[in-house]
């Protein structure tokens, strides 16, 4: 009785030392896999996203960016915020404007000065612009097409200029979240790409 259980306590180590041995060396293959992949920005891989040859008349400022013919919002960068909902007491209100003026010329903004079109680079400059503030003119949940909406709102009762270098950010209110809680992702997404006519 005695040898059974020491062959079953030497087979169960056994059995631990194969199972440790496994997971090691699958560690180290993974371990040196990763050693061996391109570090920073990779290329994905595919037919689908290799790299086209750049036009003959695109800008190469070497910052791995370059430009090929599409528009660019070379500026001034004006902001203009919408304060939608209850603002009344947010400190917000002061703060984000100091924090677009701060930006206006500053090192961090300065990096957008190595992009730019075939005439000219960005420039490196940032203005708040204007703000207006909207009490709930599109109900007290603002979805992704009251979001547009309060900006068009803004703009036609002249609250806002229609400005082509205008970047309109429209604020919500602590208790406007809800409506976007359920997937934050999308609220980026598809509000980010607002702009003036």
């Amino acid at each position: 009785m005695r040898r059974r259980n020491l062959t079953g306590c030497f087979q169960l180590r056994y059995r631990f030392v194969v199972v440790l041995a496994v997971l090691i060396v699958l560690f180290a293959a993974n371990f040196m896999a990763a050693q061996a992949q391109e570090r920073g920005i990779v290329r994905p891989l595919g037919k689908a996203s290799q790299q086209q040859a750049p036009q003959p008349e695109a800008v190469n400022t070497g910052n791995g960016i370059e430009y090929h013919g599409g528009p660019v919002m070379l500026g001034p960068h004006n902001v203009y915020f919408i304060w939608y909902g209850n603002w009344s007491v947010n400190t917000a209100t002061t703060i984000l404007p100091d924090f677009i003026f701060g930006l206006n010329k500053s090192n961090y903004l300065n990096t957008n000065t190595t992009y730019g079109d075939n005439s000219n680079d960005i420039a490196n400059t940032m203005s708040m612009a204007g703000q207006s503030f909207d009490n709930y003119s599109q109900g007290a949940s603002l979805g992704n097409t009251g979001v547009a909406a309060a900006v068009t709102a803004a703009l036609n009762n002249n609250s806002l200029p229609a400005d082509s270098n205008g970047i309109y950010l429209v604020l919500t209110s602590p208790d406007q979240i809800s409506a976007f809680a359920s997937n934050p992702t999308h609220l980026v997404l598809d509000i980010s790409g607002y702009f003036a006519p």
